[in-house]
């Protein structure tokens, strides 16, 4: 099976310990207790979140990629991992933050998608 781009990306960014850091000290000031994580590969910053004790919600189109983030954070009370697009979905309760790490250049209307999202 041949690699995808995004494959490999994901594959080497869980290896970036340093690049992790550094992103995470960029926005984590900003991170309320209750995360909406959308495009979260493979759990990342989803599980960096959950260990530092915020209750995360983590978004990902892809089966694969979300199976290994719920893997990674399903041990962190209040964390979960949802497999679907979150441009069709809706939410319950509102989230004090949400993290968007390179995902919003791949949303056709992202305008319209960040707009939902605020109410």
């Amino acid at each position: 099976m041949n690699e995808r781009p995004q494959d490999f990306w994901l594959n080497n960014l869980g290896e970036a310990n340093q690049y992790n850091e550094w992103m995470f000290s960029e926005f984590s000031p900003q991170l309320g207790q209750h995360v909406l994580e959308i495009g979260c590969g493979t759990g990342t910053f989803s599980e960096a979140m959950a260990m530092r004790g915020h209750h995360v919600t983590a978004v990902d189109l892809d089966p694969e990629y979300a199976a290994t983030a719920e893997t990674r954070i399903r041990q962190y009370e209040g964390c979960n991992v949802l497999c679907g697009d979150a441009t069709k979905l809706t939410w319950e309760n509102p989230f004090d933050t949400i993290v968007l790490l390179d995902v919003l250049e791949h949303i056709e209307n992202d305008a319209l998608f960040l707009s939902s999202l605020g109410k």
